[in-house]
């Protein structure tokens, strides 16, 4: 199980939220889903600046996000658009990467592939 713990900031449409999370409420929240759910992954957006980001790592953030894009095809089309909302940490994926690993931390990019792999061809799931 994984969640993901985006706060809601200025974006294109109507909706206001009606209750501001502060960084204190949200660090708490992220505390205590920790504790709760001590096995569950948790995943930090680039909505949060930076260096909250980086802060918060060491409390139990398993995903973090880099070089988003949040413009509808975005990827494809190079357009400037109003995309779904502001991205406060800019920071490119080589770039993420060195400041995760200057914190004692390993950046890894992808770790579920060959265990699916092999759980699906034990359980008979996958043909050779």
């Amino acid at each position: 199980m994984s969640i993901s713990l985006p706060r809601m900031c200025p974006h294109e449409g109507s909706y206001q939220s009606p209750h501001e999370v502060t960084d204190r409420e949200f660090v708490q929240i992220l505390l205590a889903l920790r504790l709760f759910l001590p096995r569950a992954g948790i995943t930090l957006s680039t909505r949060e600046r930076a260096g909250f980001r980086d802060h918060l790592l060491p409390l139990g953030v398993t995903k973090m996000s880099a070089g988003s894009c949040t413009q509808v095809g975005g990827r494809a089309h190079r357009e400037a658009e109003t995309g779904q909302f502001e991205i406060s940490d800019q920071r490119d994926v080589p770039t993420m990467k060195r400041d995760i690993e200057s914190r004692g931390y390993k950046a890894i990019y992808k770790d579920w592939h060959p265990l699916v792999e092999n759980d699906l061809h034990s359980a008979g799931g996958l043909g050779r």
